[in-house]
């Protein structure tokens, strides 16, 4: 099965601040279908963080209709004392992170009334998110062999092709080119003759 990682690399910008002294501490939690899958370190006394990357492998995050799911980022200020309050949060279809590799994002913070779902005022900040994605193919299994060694044991070995005439494929190429400038010389003096 093939394998999509998304490598995201997140910072934020203009966060509200939510401590009545200082900046805020913030911090990331990535959410998928409520559960969450990466959280982030905390960075201390900044409204314009930068948060270490971090990899998602897109088919750990669910069923076959994985892309098509929501990634949930909730930006948290850390308190030493009590509950970490919410500064915002955004969401985006992995889908749309898949669709933007190499390239970058830049979401609002919302903050929402927990009751209803409903905006509880302007925009908290943004988050940058600059995406990369790889795709690995699974390598097919490499065939084994078992014969018997000087002790009569069965033993298993791969076989591993390496080419033993590496010279001649230099040759060739050499060959190839030769023919083809004699070729070129040939419709050369064709066609400057007449």
């Amino acid at each position: 099965m093939t394998e999509h990682t998304i490598q995201l690399n997140i910072s934020a910008k203009s966060l509200a601040s939510k401590d009545t002294f200082g900046k805020s501490d913030p911090y990331l939690k990535v959410i998928v279908n409520d559960e969450c899958v990466n959280k982030t370190e905390k960075v201390a006394n900044n409204l314009n963080p930068v948060w270490k990357p971090f990899e998602l492998n897109v088919e750990d995050l669910g069923s076959k209709h994985q892309w098509h799911r929501e990634l949930v980022l909730k930006c948290y200020d850390h308190d030493s004392v009590g509950e970490h309050e919410l500064i915002g949060e955004c969401a985006v279809l992995i889908k749309t992170l898949l669709e933007c590799s190499w390239k970058s994002l830049e979401l609002e913070l919302e903050l929402y009334n927990n009751k209803n779902k409903q905006l509880a005022g302007k925009a908290q900040g943004s988050l940058i998110i600059n995406v990369s994605t790889t795709i690995k193919k699974p390598q097919p299994p490499r065939p084994t062999i078992k014969h018997e060694n000087q002790n009569s044991k069965v033993v298993t070995s791969t076989p591993t092709f390496t080419p033993k005439n590496e010279g001649c494929n230099k040759l060739y190429i050499f060959a190839a080119a030769v023919g083809a400038l004699a070729i070129g010389a040939m419709l050369y003096k064709k066609f400057s003759s007449e």
